[in-house]
């Protein structure tokens, strides 16, 4: 008699957890999971909502769903780790992690950034660019001003004053506590098998960089006064720059067409069944049904006689017939 053994596979990548929760009309049911659901190399953290609410006829509706973090925690405050781990990965690392960082506190610091969470007709202000900094990073207000106190004019000076200050291991410990939860809840042993993501710290070369600039002054406010306005001025001459080609070109083409217009008017009599492309500097023979077609000897005593004429780059181009689309 054949014995079929049997295992319990305790070790997994994918920890999922659920609460339903009735309160009144509504039923929610909150969904916890670690895992690499986006197929994208990395296990990250999720939690999520469908509520439901009951309508006069008792019956279930579908009432909101998704990141519903706010009505999670009026249910369930002792989830709020989770929330704030929310789109961090395994490591407690957050989503884009110095990327987002930046340019939030960007948007709060003037650190002569042209993009970042104030710019554009969508921009935050200050105070919510600071508030989604500091959940972003999952810092404490005191936090926060230590990191402004240091003054990062960088991601990297960012990244090197939250590596001084502890953030990573905060993060990693965040999220060992976490996953300590979920394995407590499912039974699994969470087991990454991520292939990619995670925390990559600053290296040396970079930090004796920053270590250097500090040492000398780099960071001090007249330098630091001096390389904004410096930037400024080369921005203001960049713009000033481009407006000026962007007028040259547009003069030069405007002259062209002029140029061909006058040598059309003077060689033919009458409409000419020529048109002028200023995007490609070609005259184009017998581009439209609607005049006549010009013949080829048409064609190679008009280009013979304006061989001298034309604007430098220009050229004649010959067709049979008119193209049809």
């Amino acid at each position: 008699m054949n014995t079929i053994k049997t295992t319990t596979i305790t070790e997994s990548n994918d920890l999922r957890h659920s609460f339903t929760i009735v309160k009144g009309n509504q039923r929610t049911k909150i969904k916890i999971r670690l895992n690499d659901e986006c197929k994208n190399g990395h296990e990250d953290f999720s939690i999520t909502a469908d509520v439901d609410e009951k309508n006069d006829r008792g019956m279930w509706r579908e009432y909101m769903g998704g990141c519903c973090h706010e009505h999670i925690l009026s249910l369930r405050p002792d989830l709020a780790p989770f929330v704030a781990l929310h789109l961090s990965d395994c490591t407690g690392y957050p989503m884009h992690g110095m990327e987002n960082a930046f340019y939030w506190f960007a948007g709060f610091n003037n650190v002569g950034e042209k993009y970042h969470g104030g710019s554009g007709s969508d921009g935050k202000s200050p105070e919510k660019c600071r508030e989604i900094f500091t959940e972003h990073i999952r810092a404490t207000p005191e936090q926060v001003a230590a990191i402004v106190e240091a003054n990062p004019r960088t991601k990297e000076e960012l990244q090197a004053t939250l590596e001084d200050m502890g953030f990573p291991a905060q993060w990693k410990r965040e999220a060992q506590s976490a996953i300590a939860q979920l394995e407590a809840w499912t039974g699994k042993t969470f087991v990454s098998q991520a292939t990619r993501g995670g925390y990559k710290p600053l290296t040396d070369e970079v930090r004796a960089v920053i270590k250097e600039r500090r040492e000398s002054g780099y960071y001090s406010p007249e330098q630091t006064a001096a390389r904004d306005e410096a930037a400024r001025i080369a921005r203001k001459e960049k713009r000033i720059a481009a407006v000026k080609m962007e007028h040259e070109s547009a003069l030069a083409k405007l002259n062209n067409k002029t140029a061909v217009a006058l040598l059309l008017a003077e060689y033919f009599d009458g409409d000419s069944n020529v048109i002028y492309y200023d995007h490609t500097g070609e005259l184009s023979f017998n581009w439209s049904t609607c005049n006549r077609l010009h013949t080829r000897e048409e064609f190679d005593a008009f280009s013979l006689w304006a061989a001298d004429k034309l604007p430098a780059g220009l050229a004649c181009k010959w067709n049979d017939a008119p193209k049809r689309y």
